[in-house]
């Protein structure tokens, strides 16, 4: 009788831990914003980029853009993305640039620089080339995970906080495009 009491505890105890476990996702999404932690900036994950895994690398970062190209040399990453036809918003773009920059640099350990163009393909027929709209470019020593934070809690917007710390490039076509 001892083995079957000694075997149901162990099942029941298993059972519970089981039961337990299943509700920690659900636990985490319910923490304050504040204490789940930016992940550009957790200490436990920094990348060390290499052409084996750039890729891989690339797969993690948020795109609401299609990337078109990625170069990654000499501690440098750049990337061009497509901004599309009809553009959805500056705001898109903007916030984009932004992010690509901080998972760039503050999600990496050895991309000292990022640059960023953002590339519109002309409609129509014939072998146009692409117009470039906006070119940012970004040093390690420029970002800051404070900011980062404000922008993530929306107390900033990404074009205030790219006007800020980084060098920004627009074309006179982006100019004309009068996005809100």
């Amino acid at each position: 009788m001892k083995l079957w009491a000694r075997f149901f505890v162990v099942a029941a105890l298993s059972v519970c831990i089981a039961w337990l476990l299943s509700y920690l996702p659900e636990l985490e999404s319910q923490l304050p914003k504040e204490q789940k932690g930016l992940h550009v900036f957790k200490n436990d994950n920094p990348v060390t980029l290499t052409d084996e895994n750039i890729v891989d690398w690339i797969v993690t970062v948020p795109l609401d853009l299609e990337l078109k190209r990625v170069d990654w040399s000499d501690r440098i990453l750049s990337v061009d993305f497509e901004a599309g036809r009809p553009i959805k918003s500056s705001k898109v773009i903007y916030n984009q640039l932004l992010d690509f920059v901080y998972y760039g640099l503050g999600g990496t350990t050895n991309v000292e620089r990022v640059w960023v163009r953002i590339i519109q393909t002309p409609v129509g027929e014939g072998k146009q080339p692409r117009q470039l709209l906006l070119a940012l470019d970004a040093h390690r020593e420029q970002i800051s995970p404070k900011e980062y934070e404000l922008w993530k809690s929306e107390l900033i917007s990404a074009e205030e906080l790219i006007a800020r710390r980084f060098q920004l490039t627009t074309t006179s076509h982006w100019k004309k495009l009068q996005l809100e």
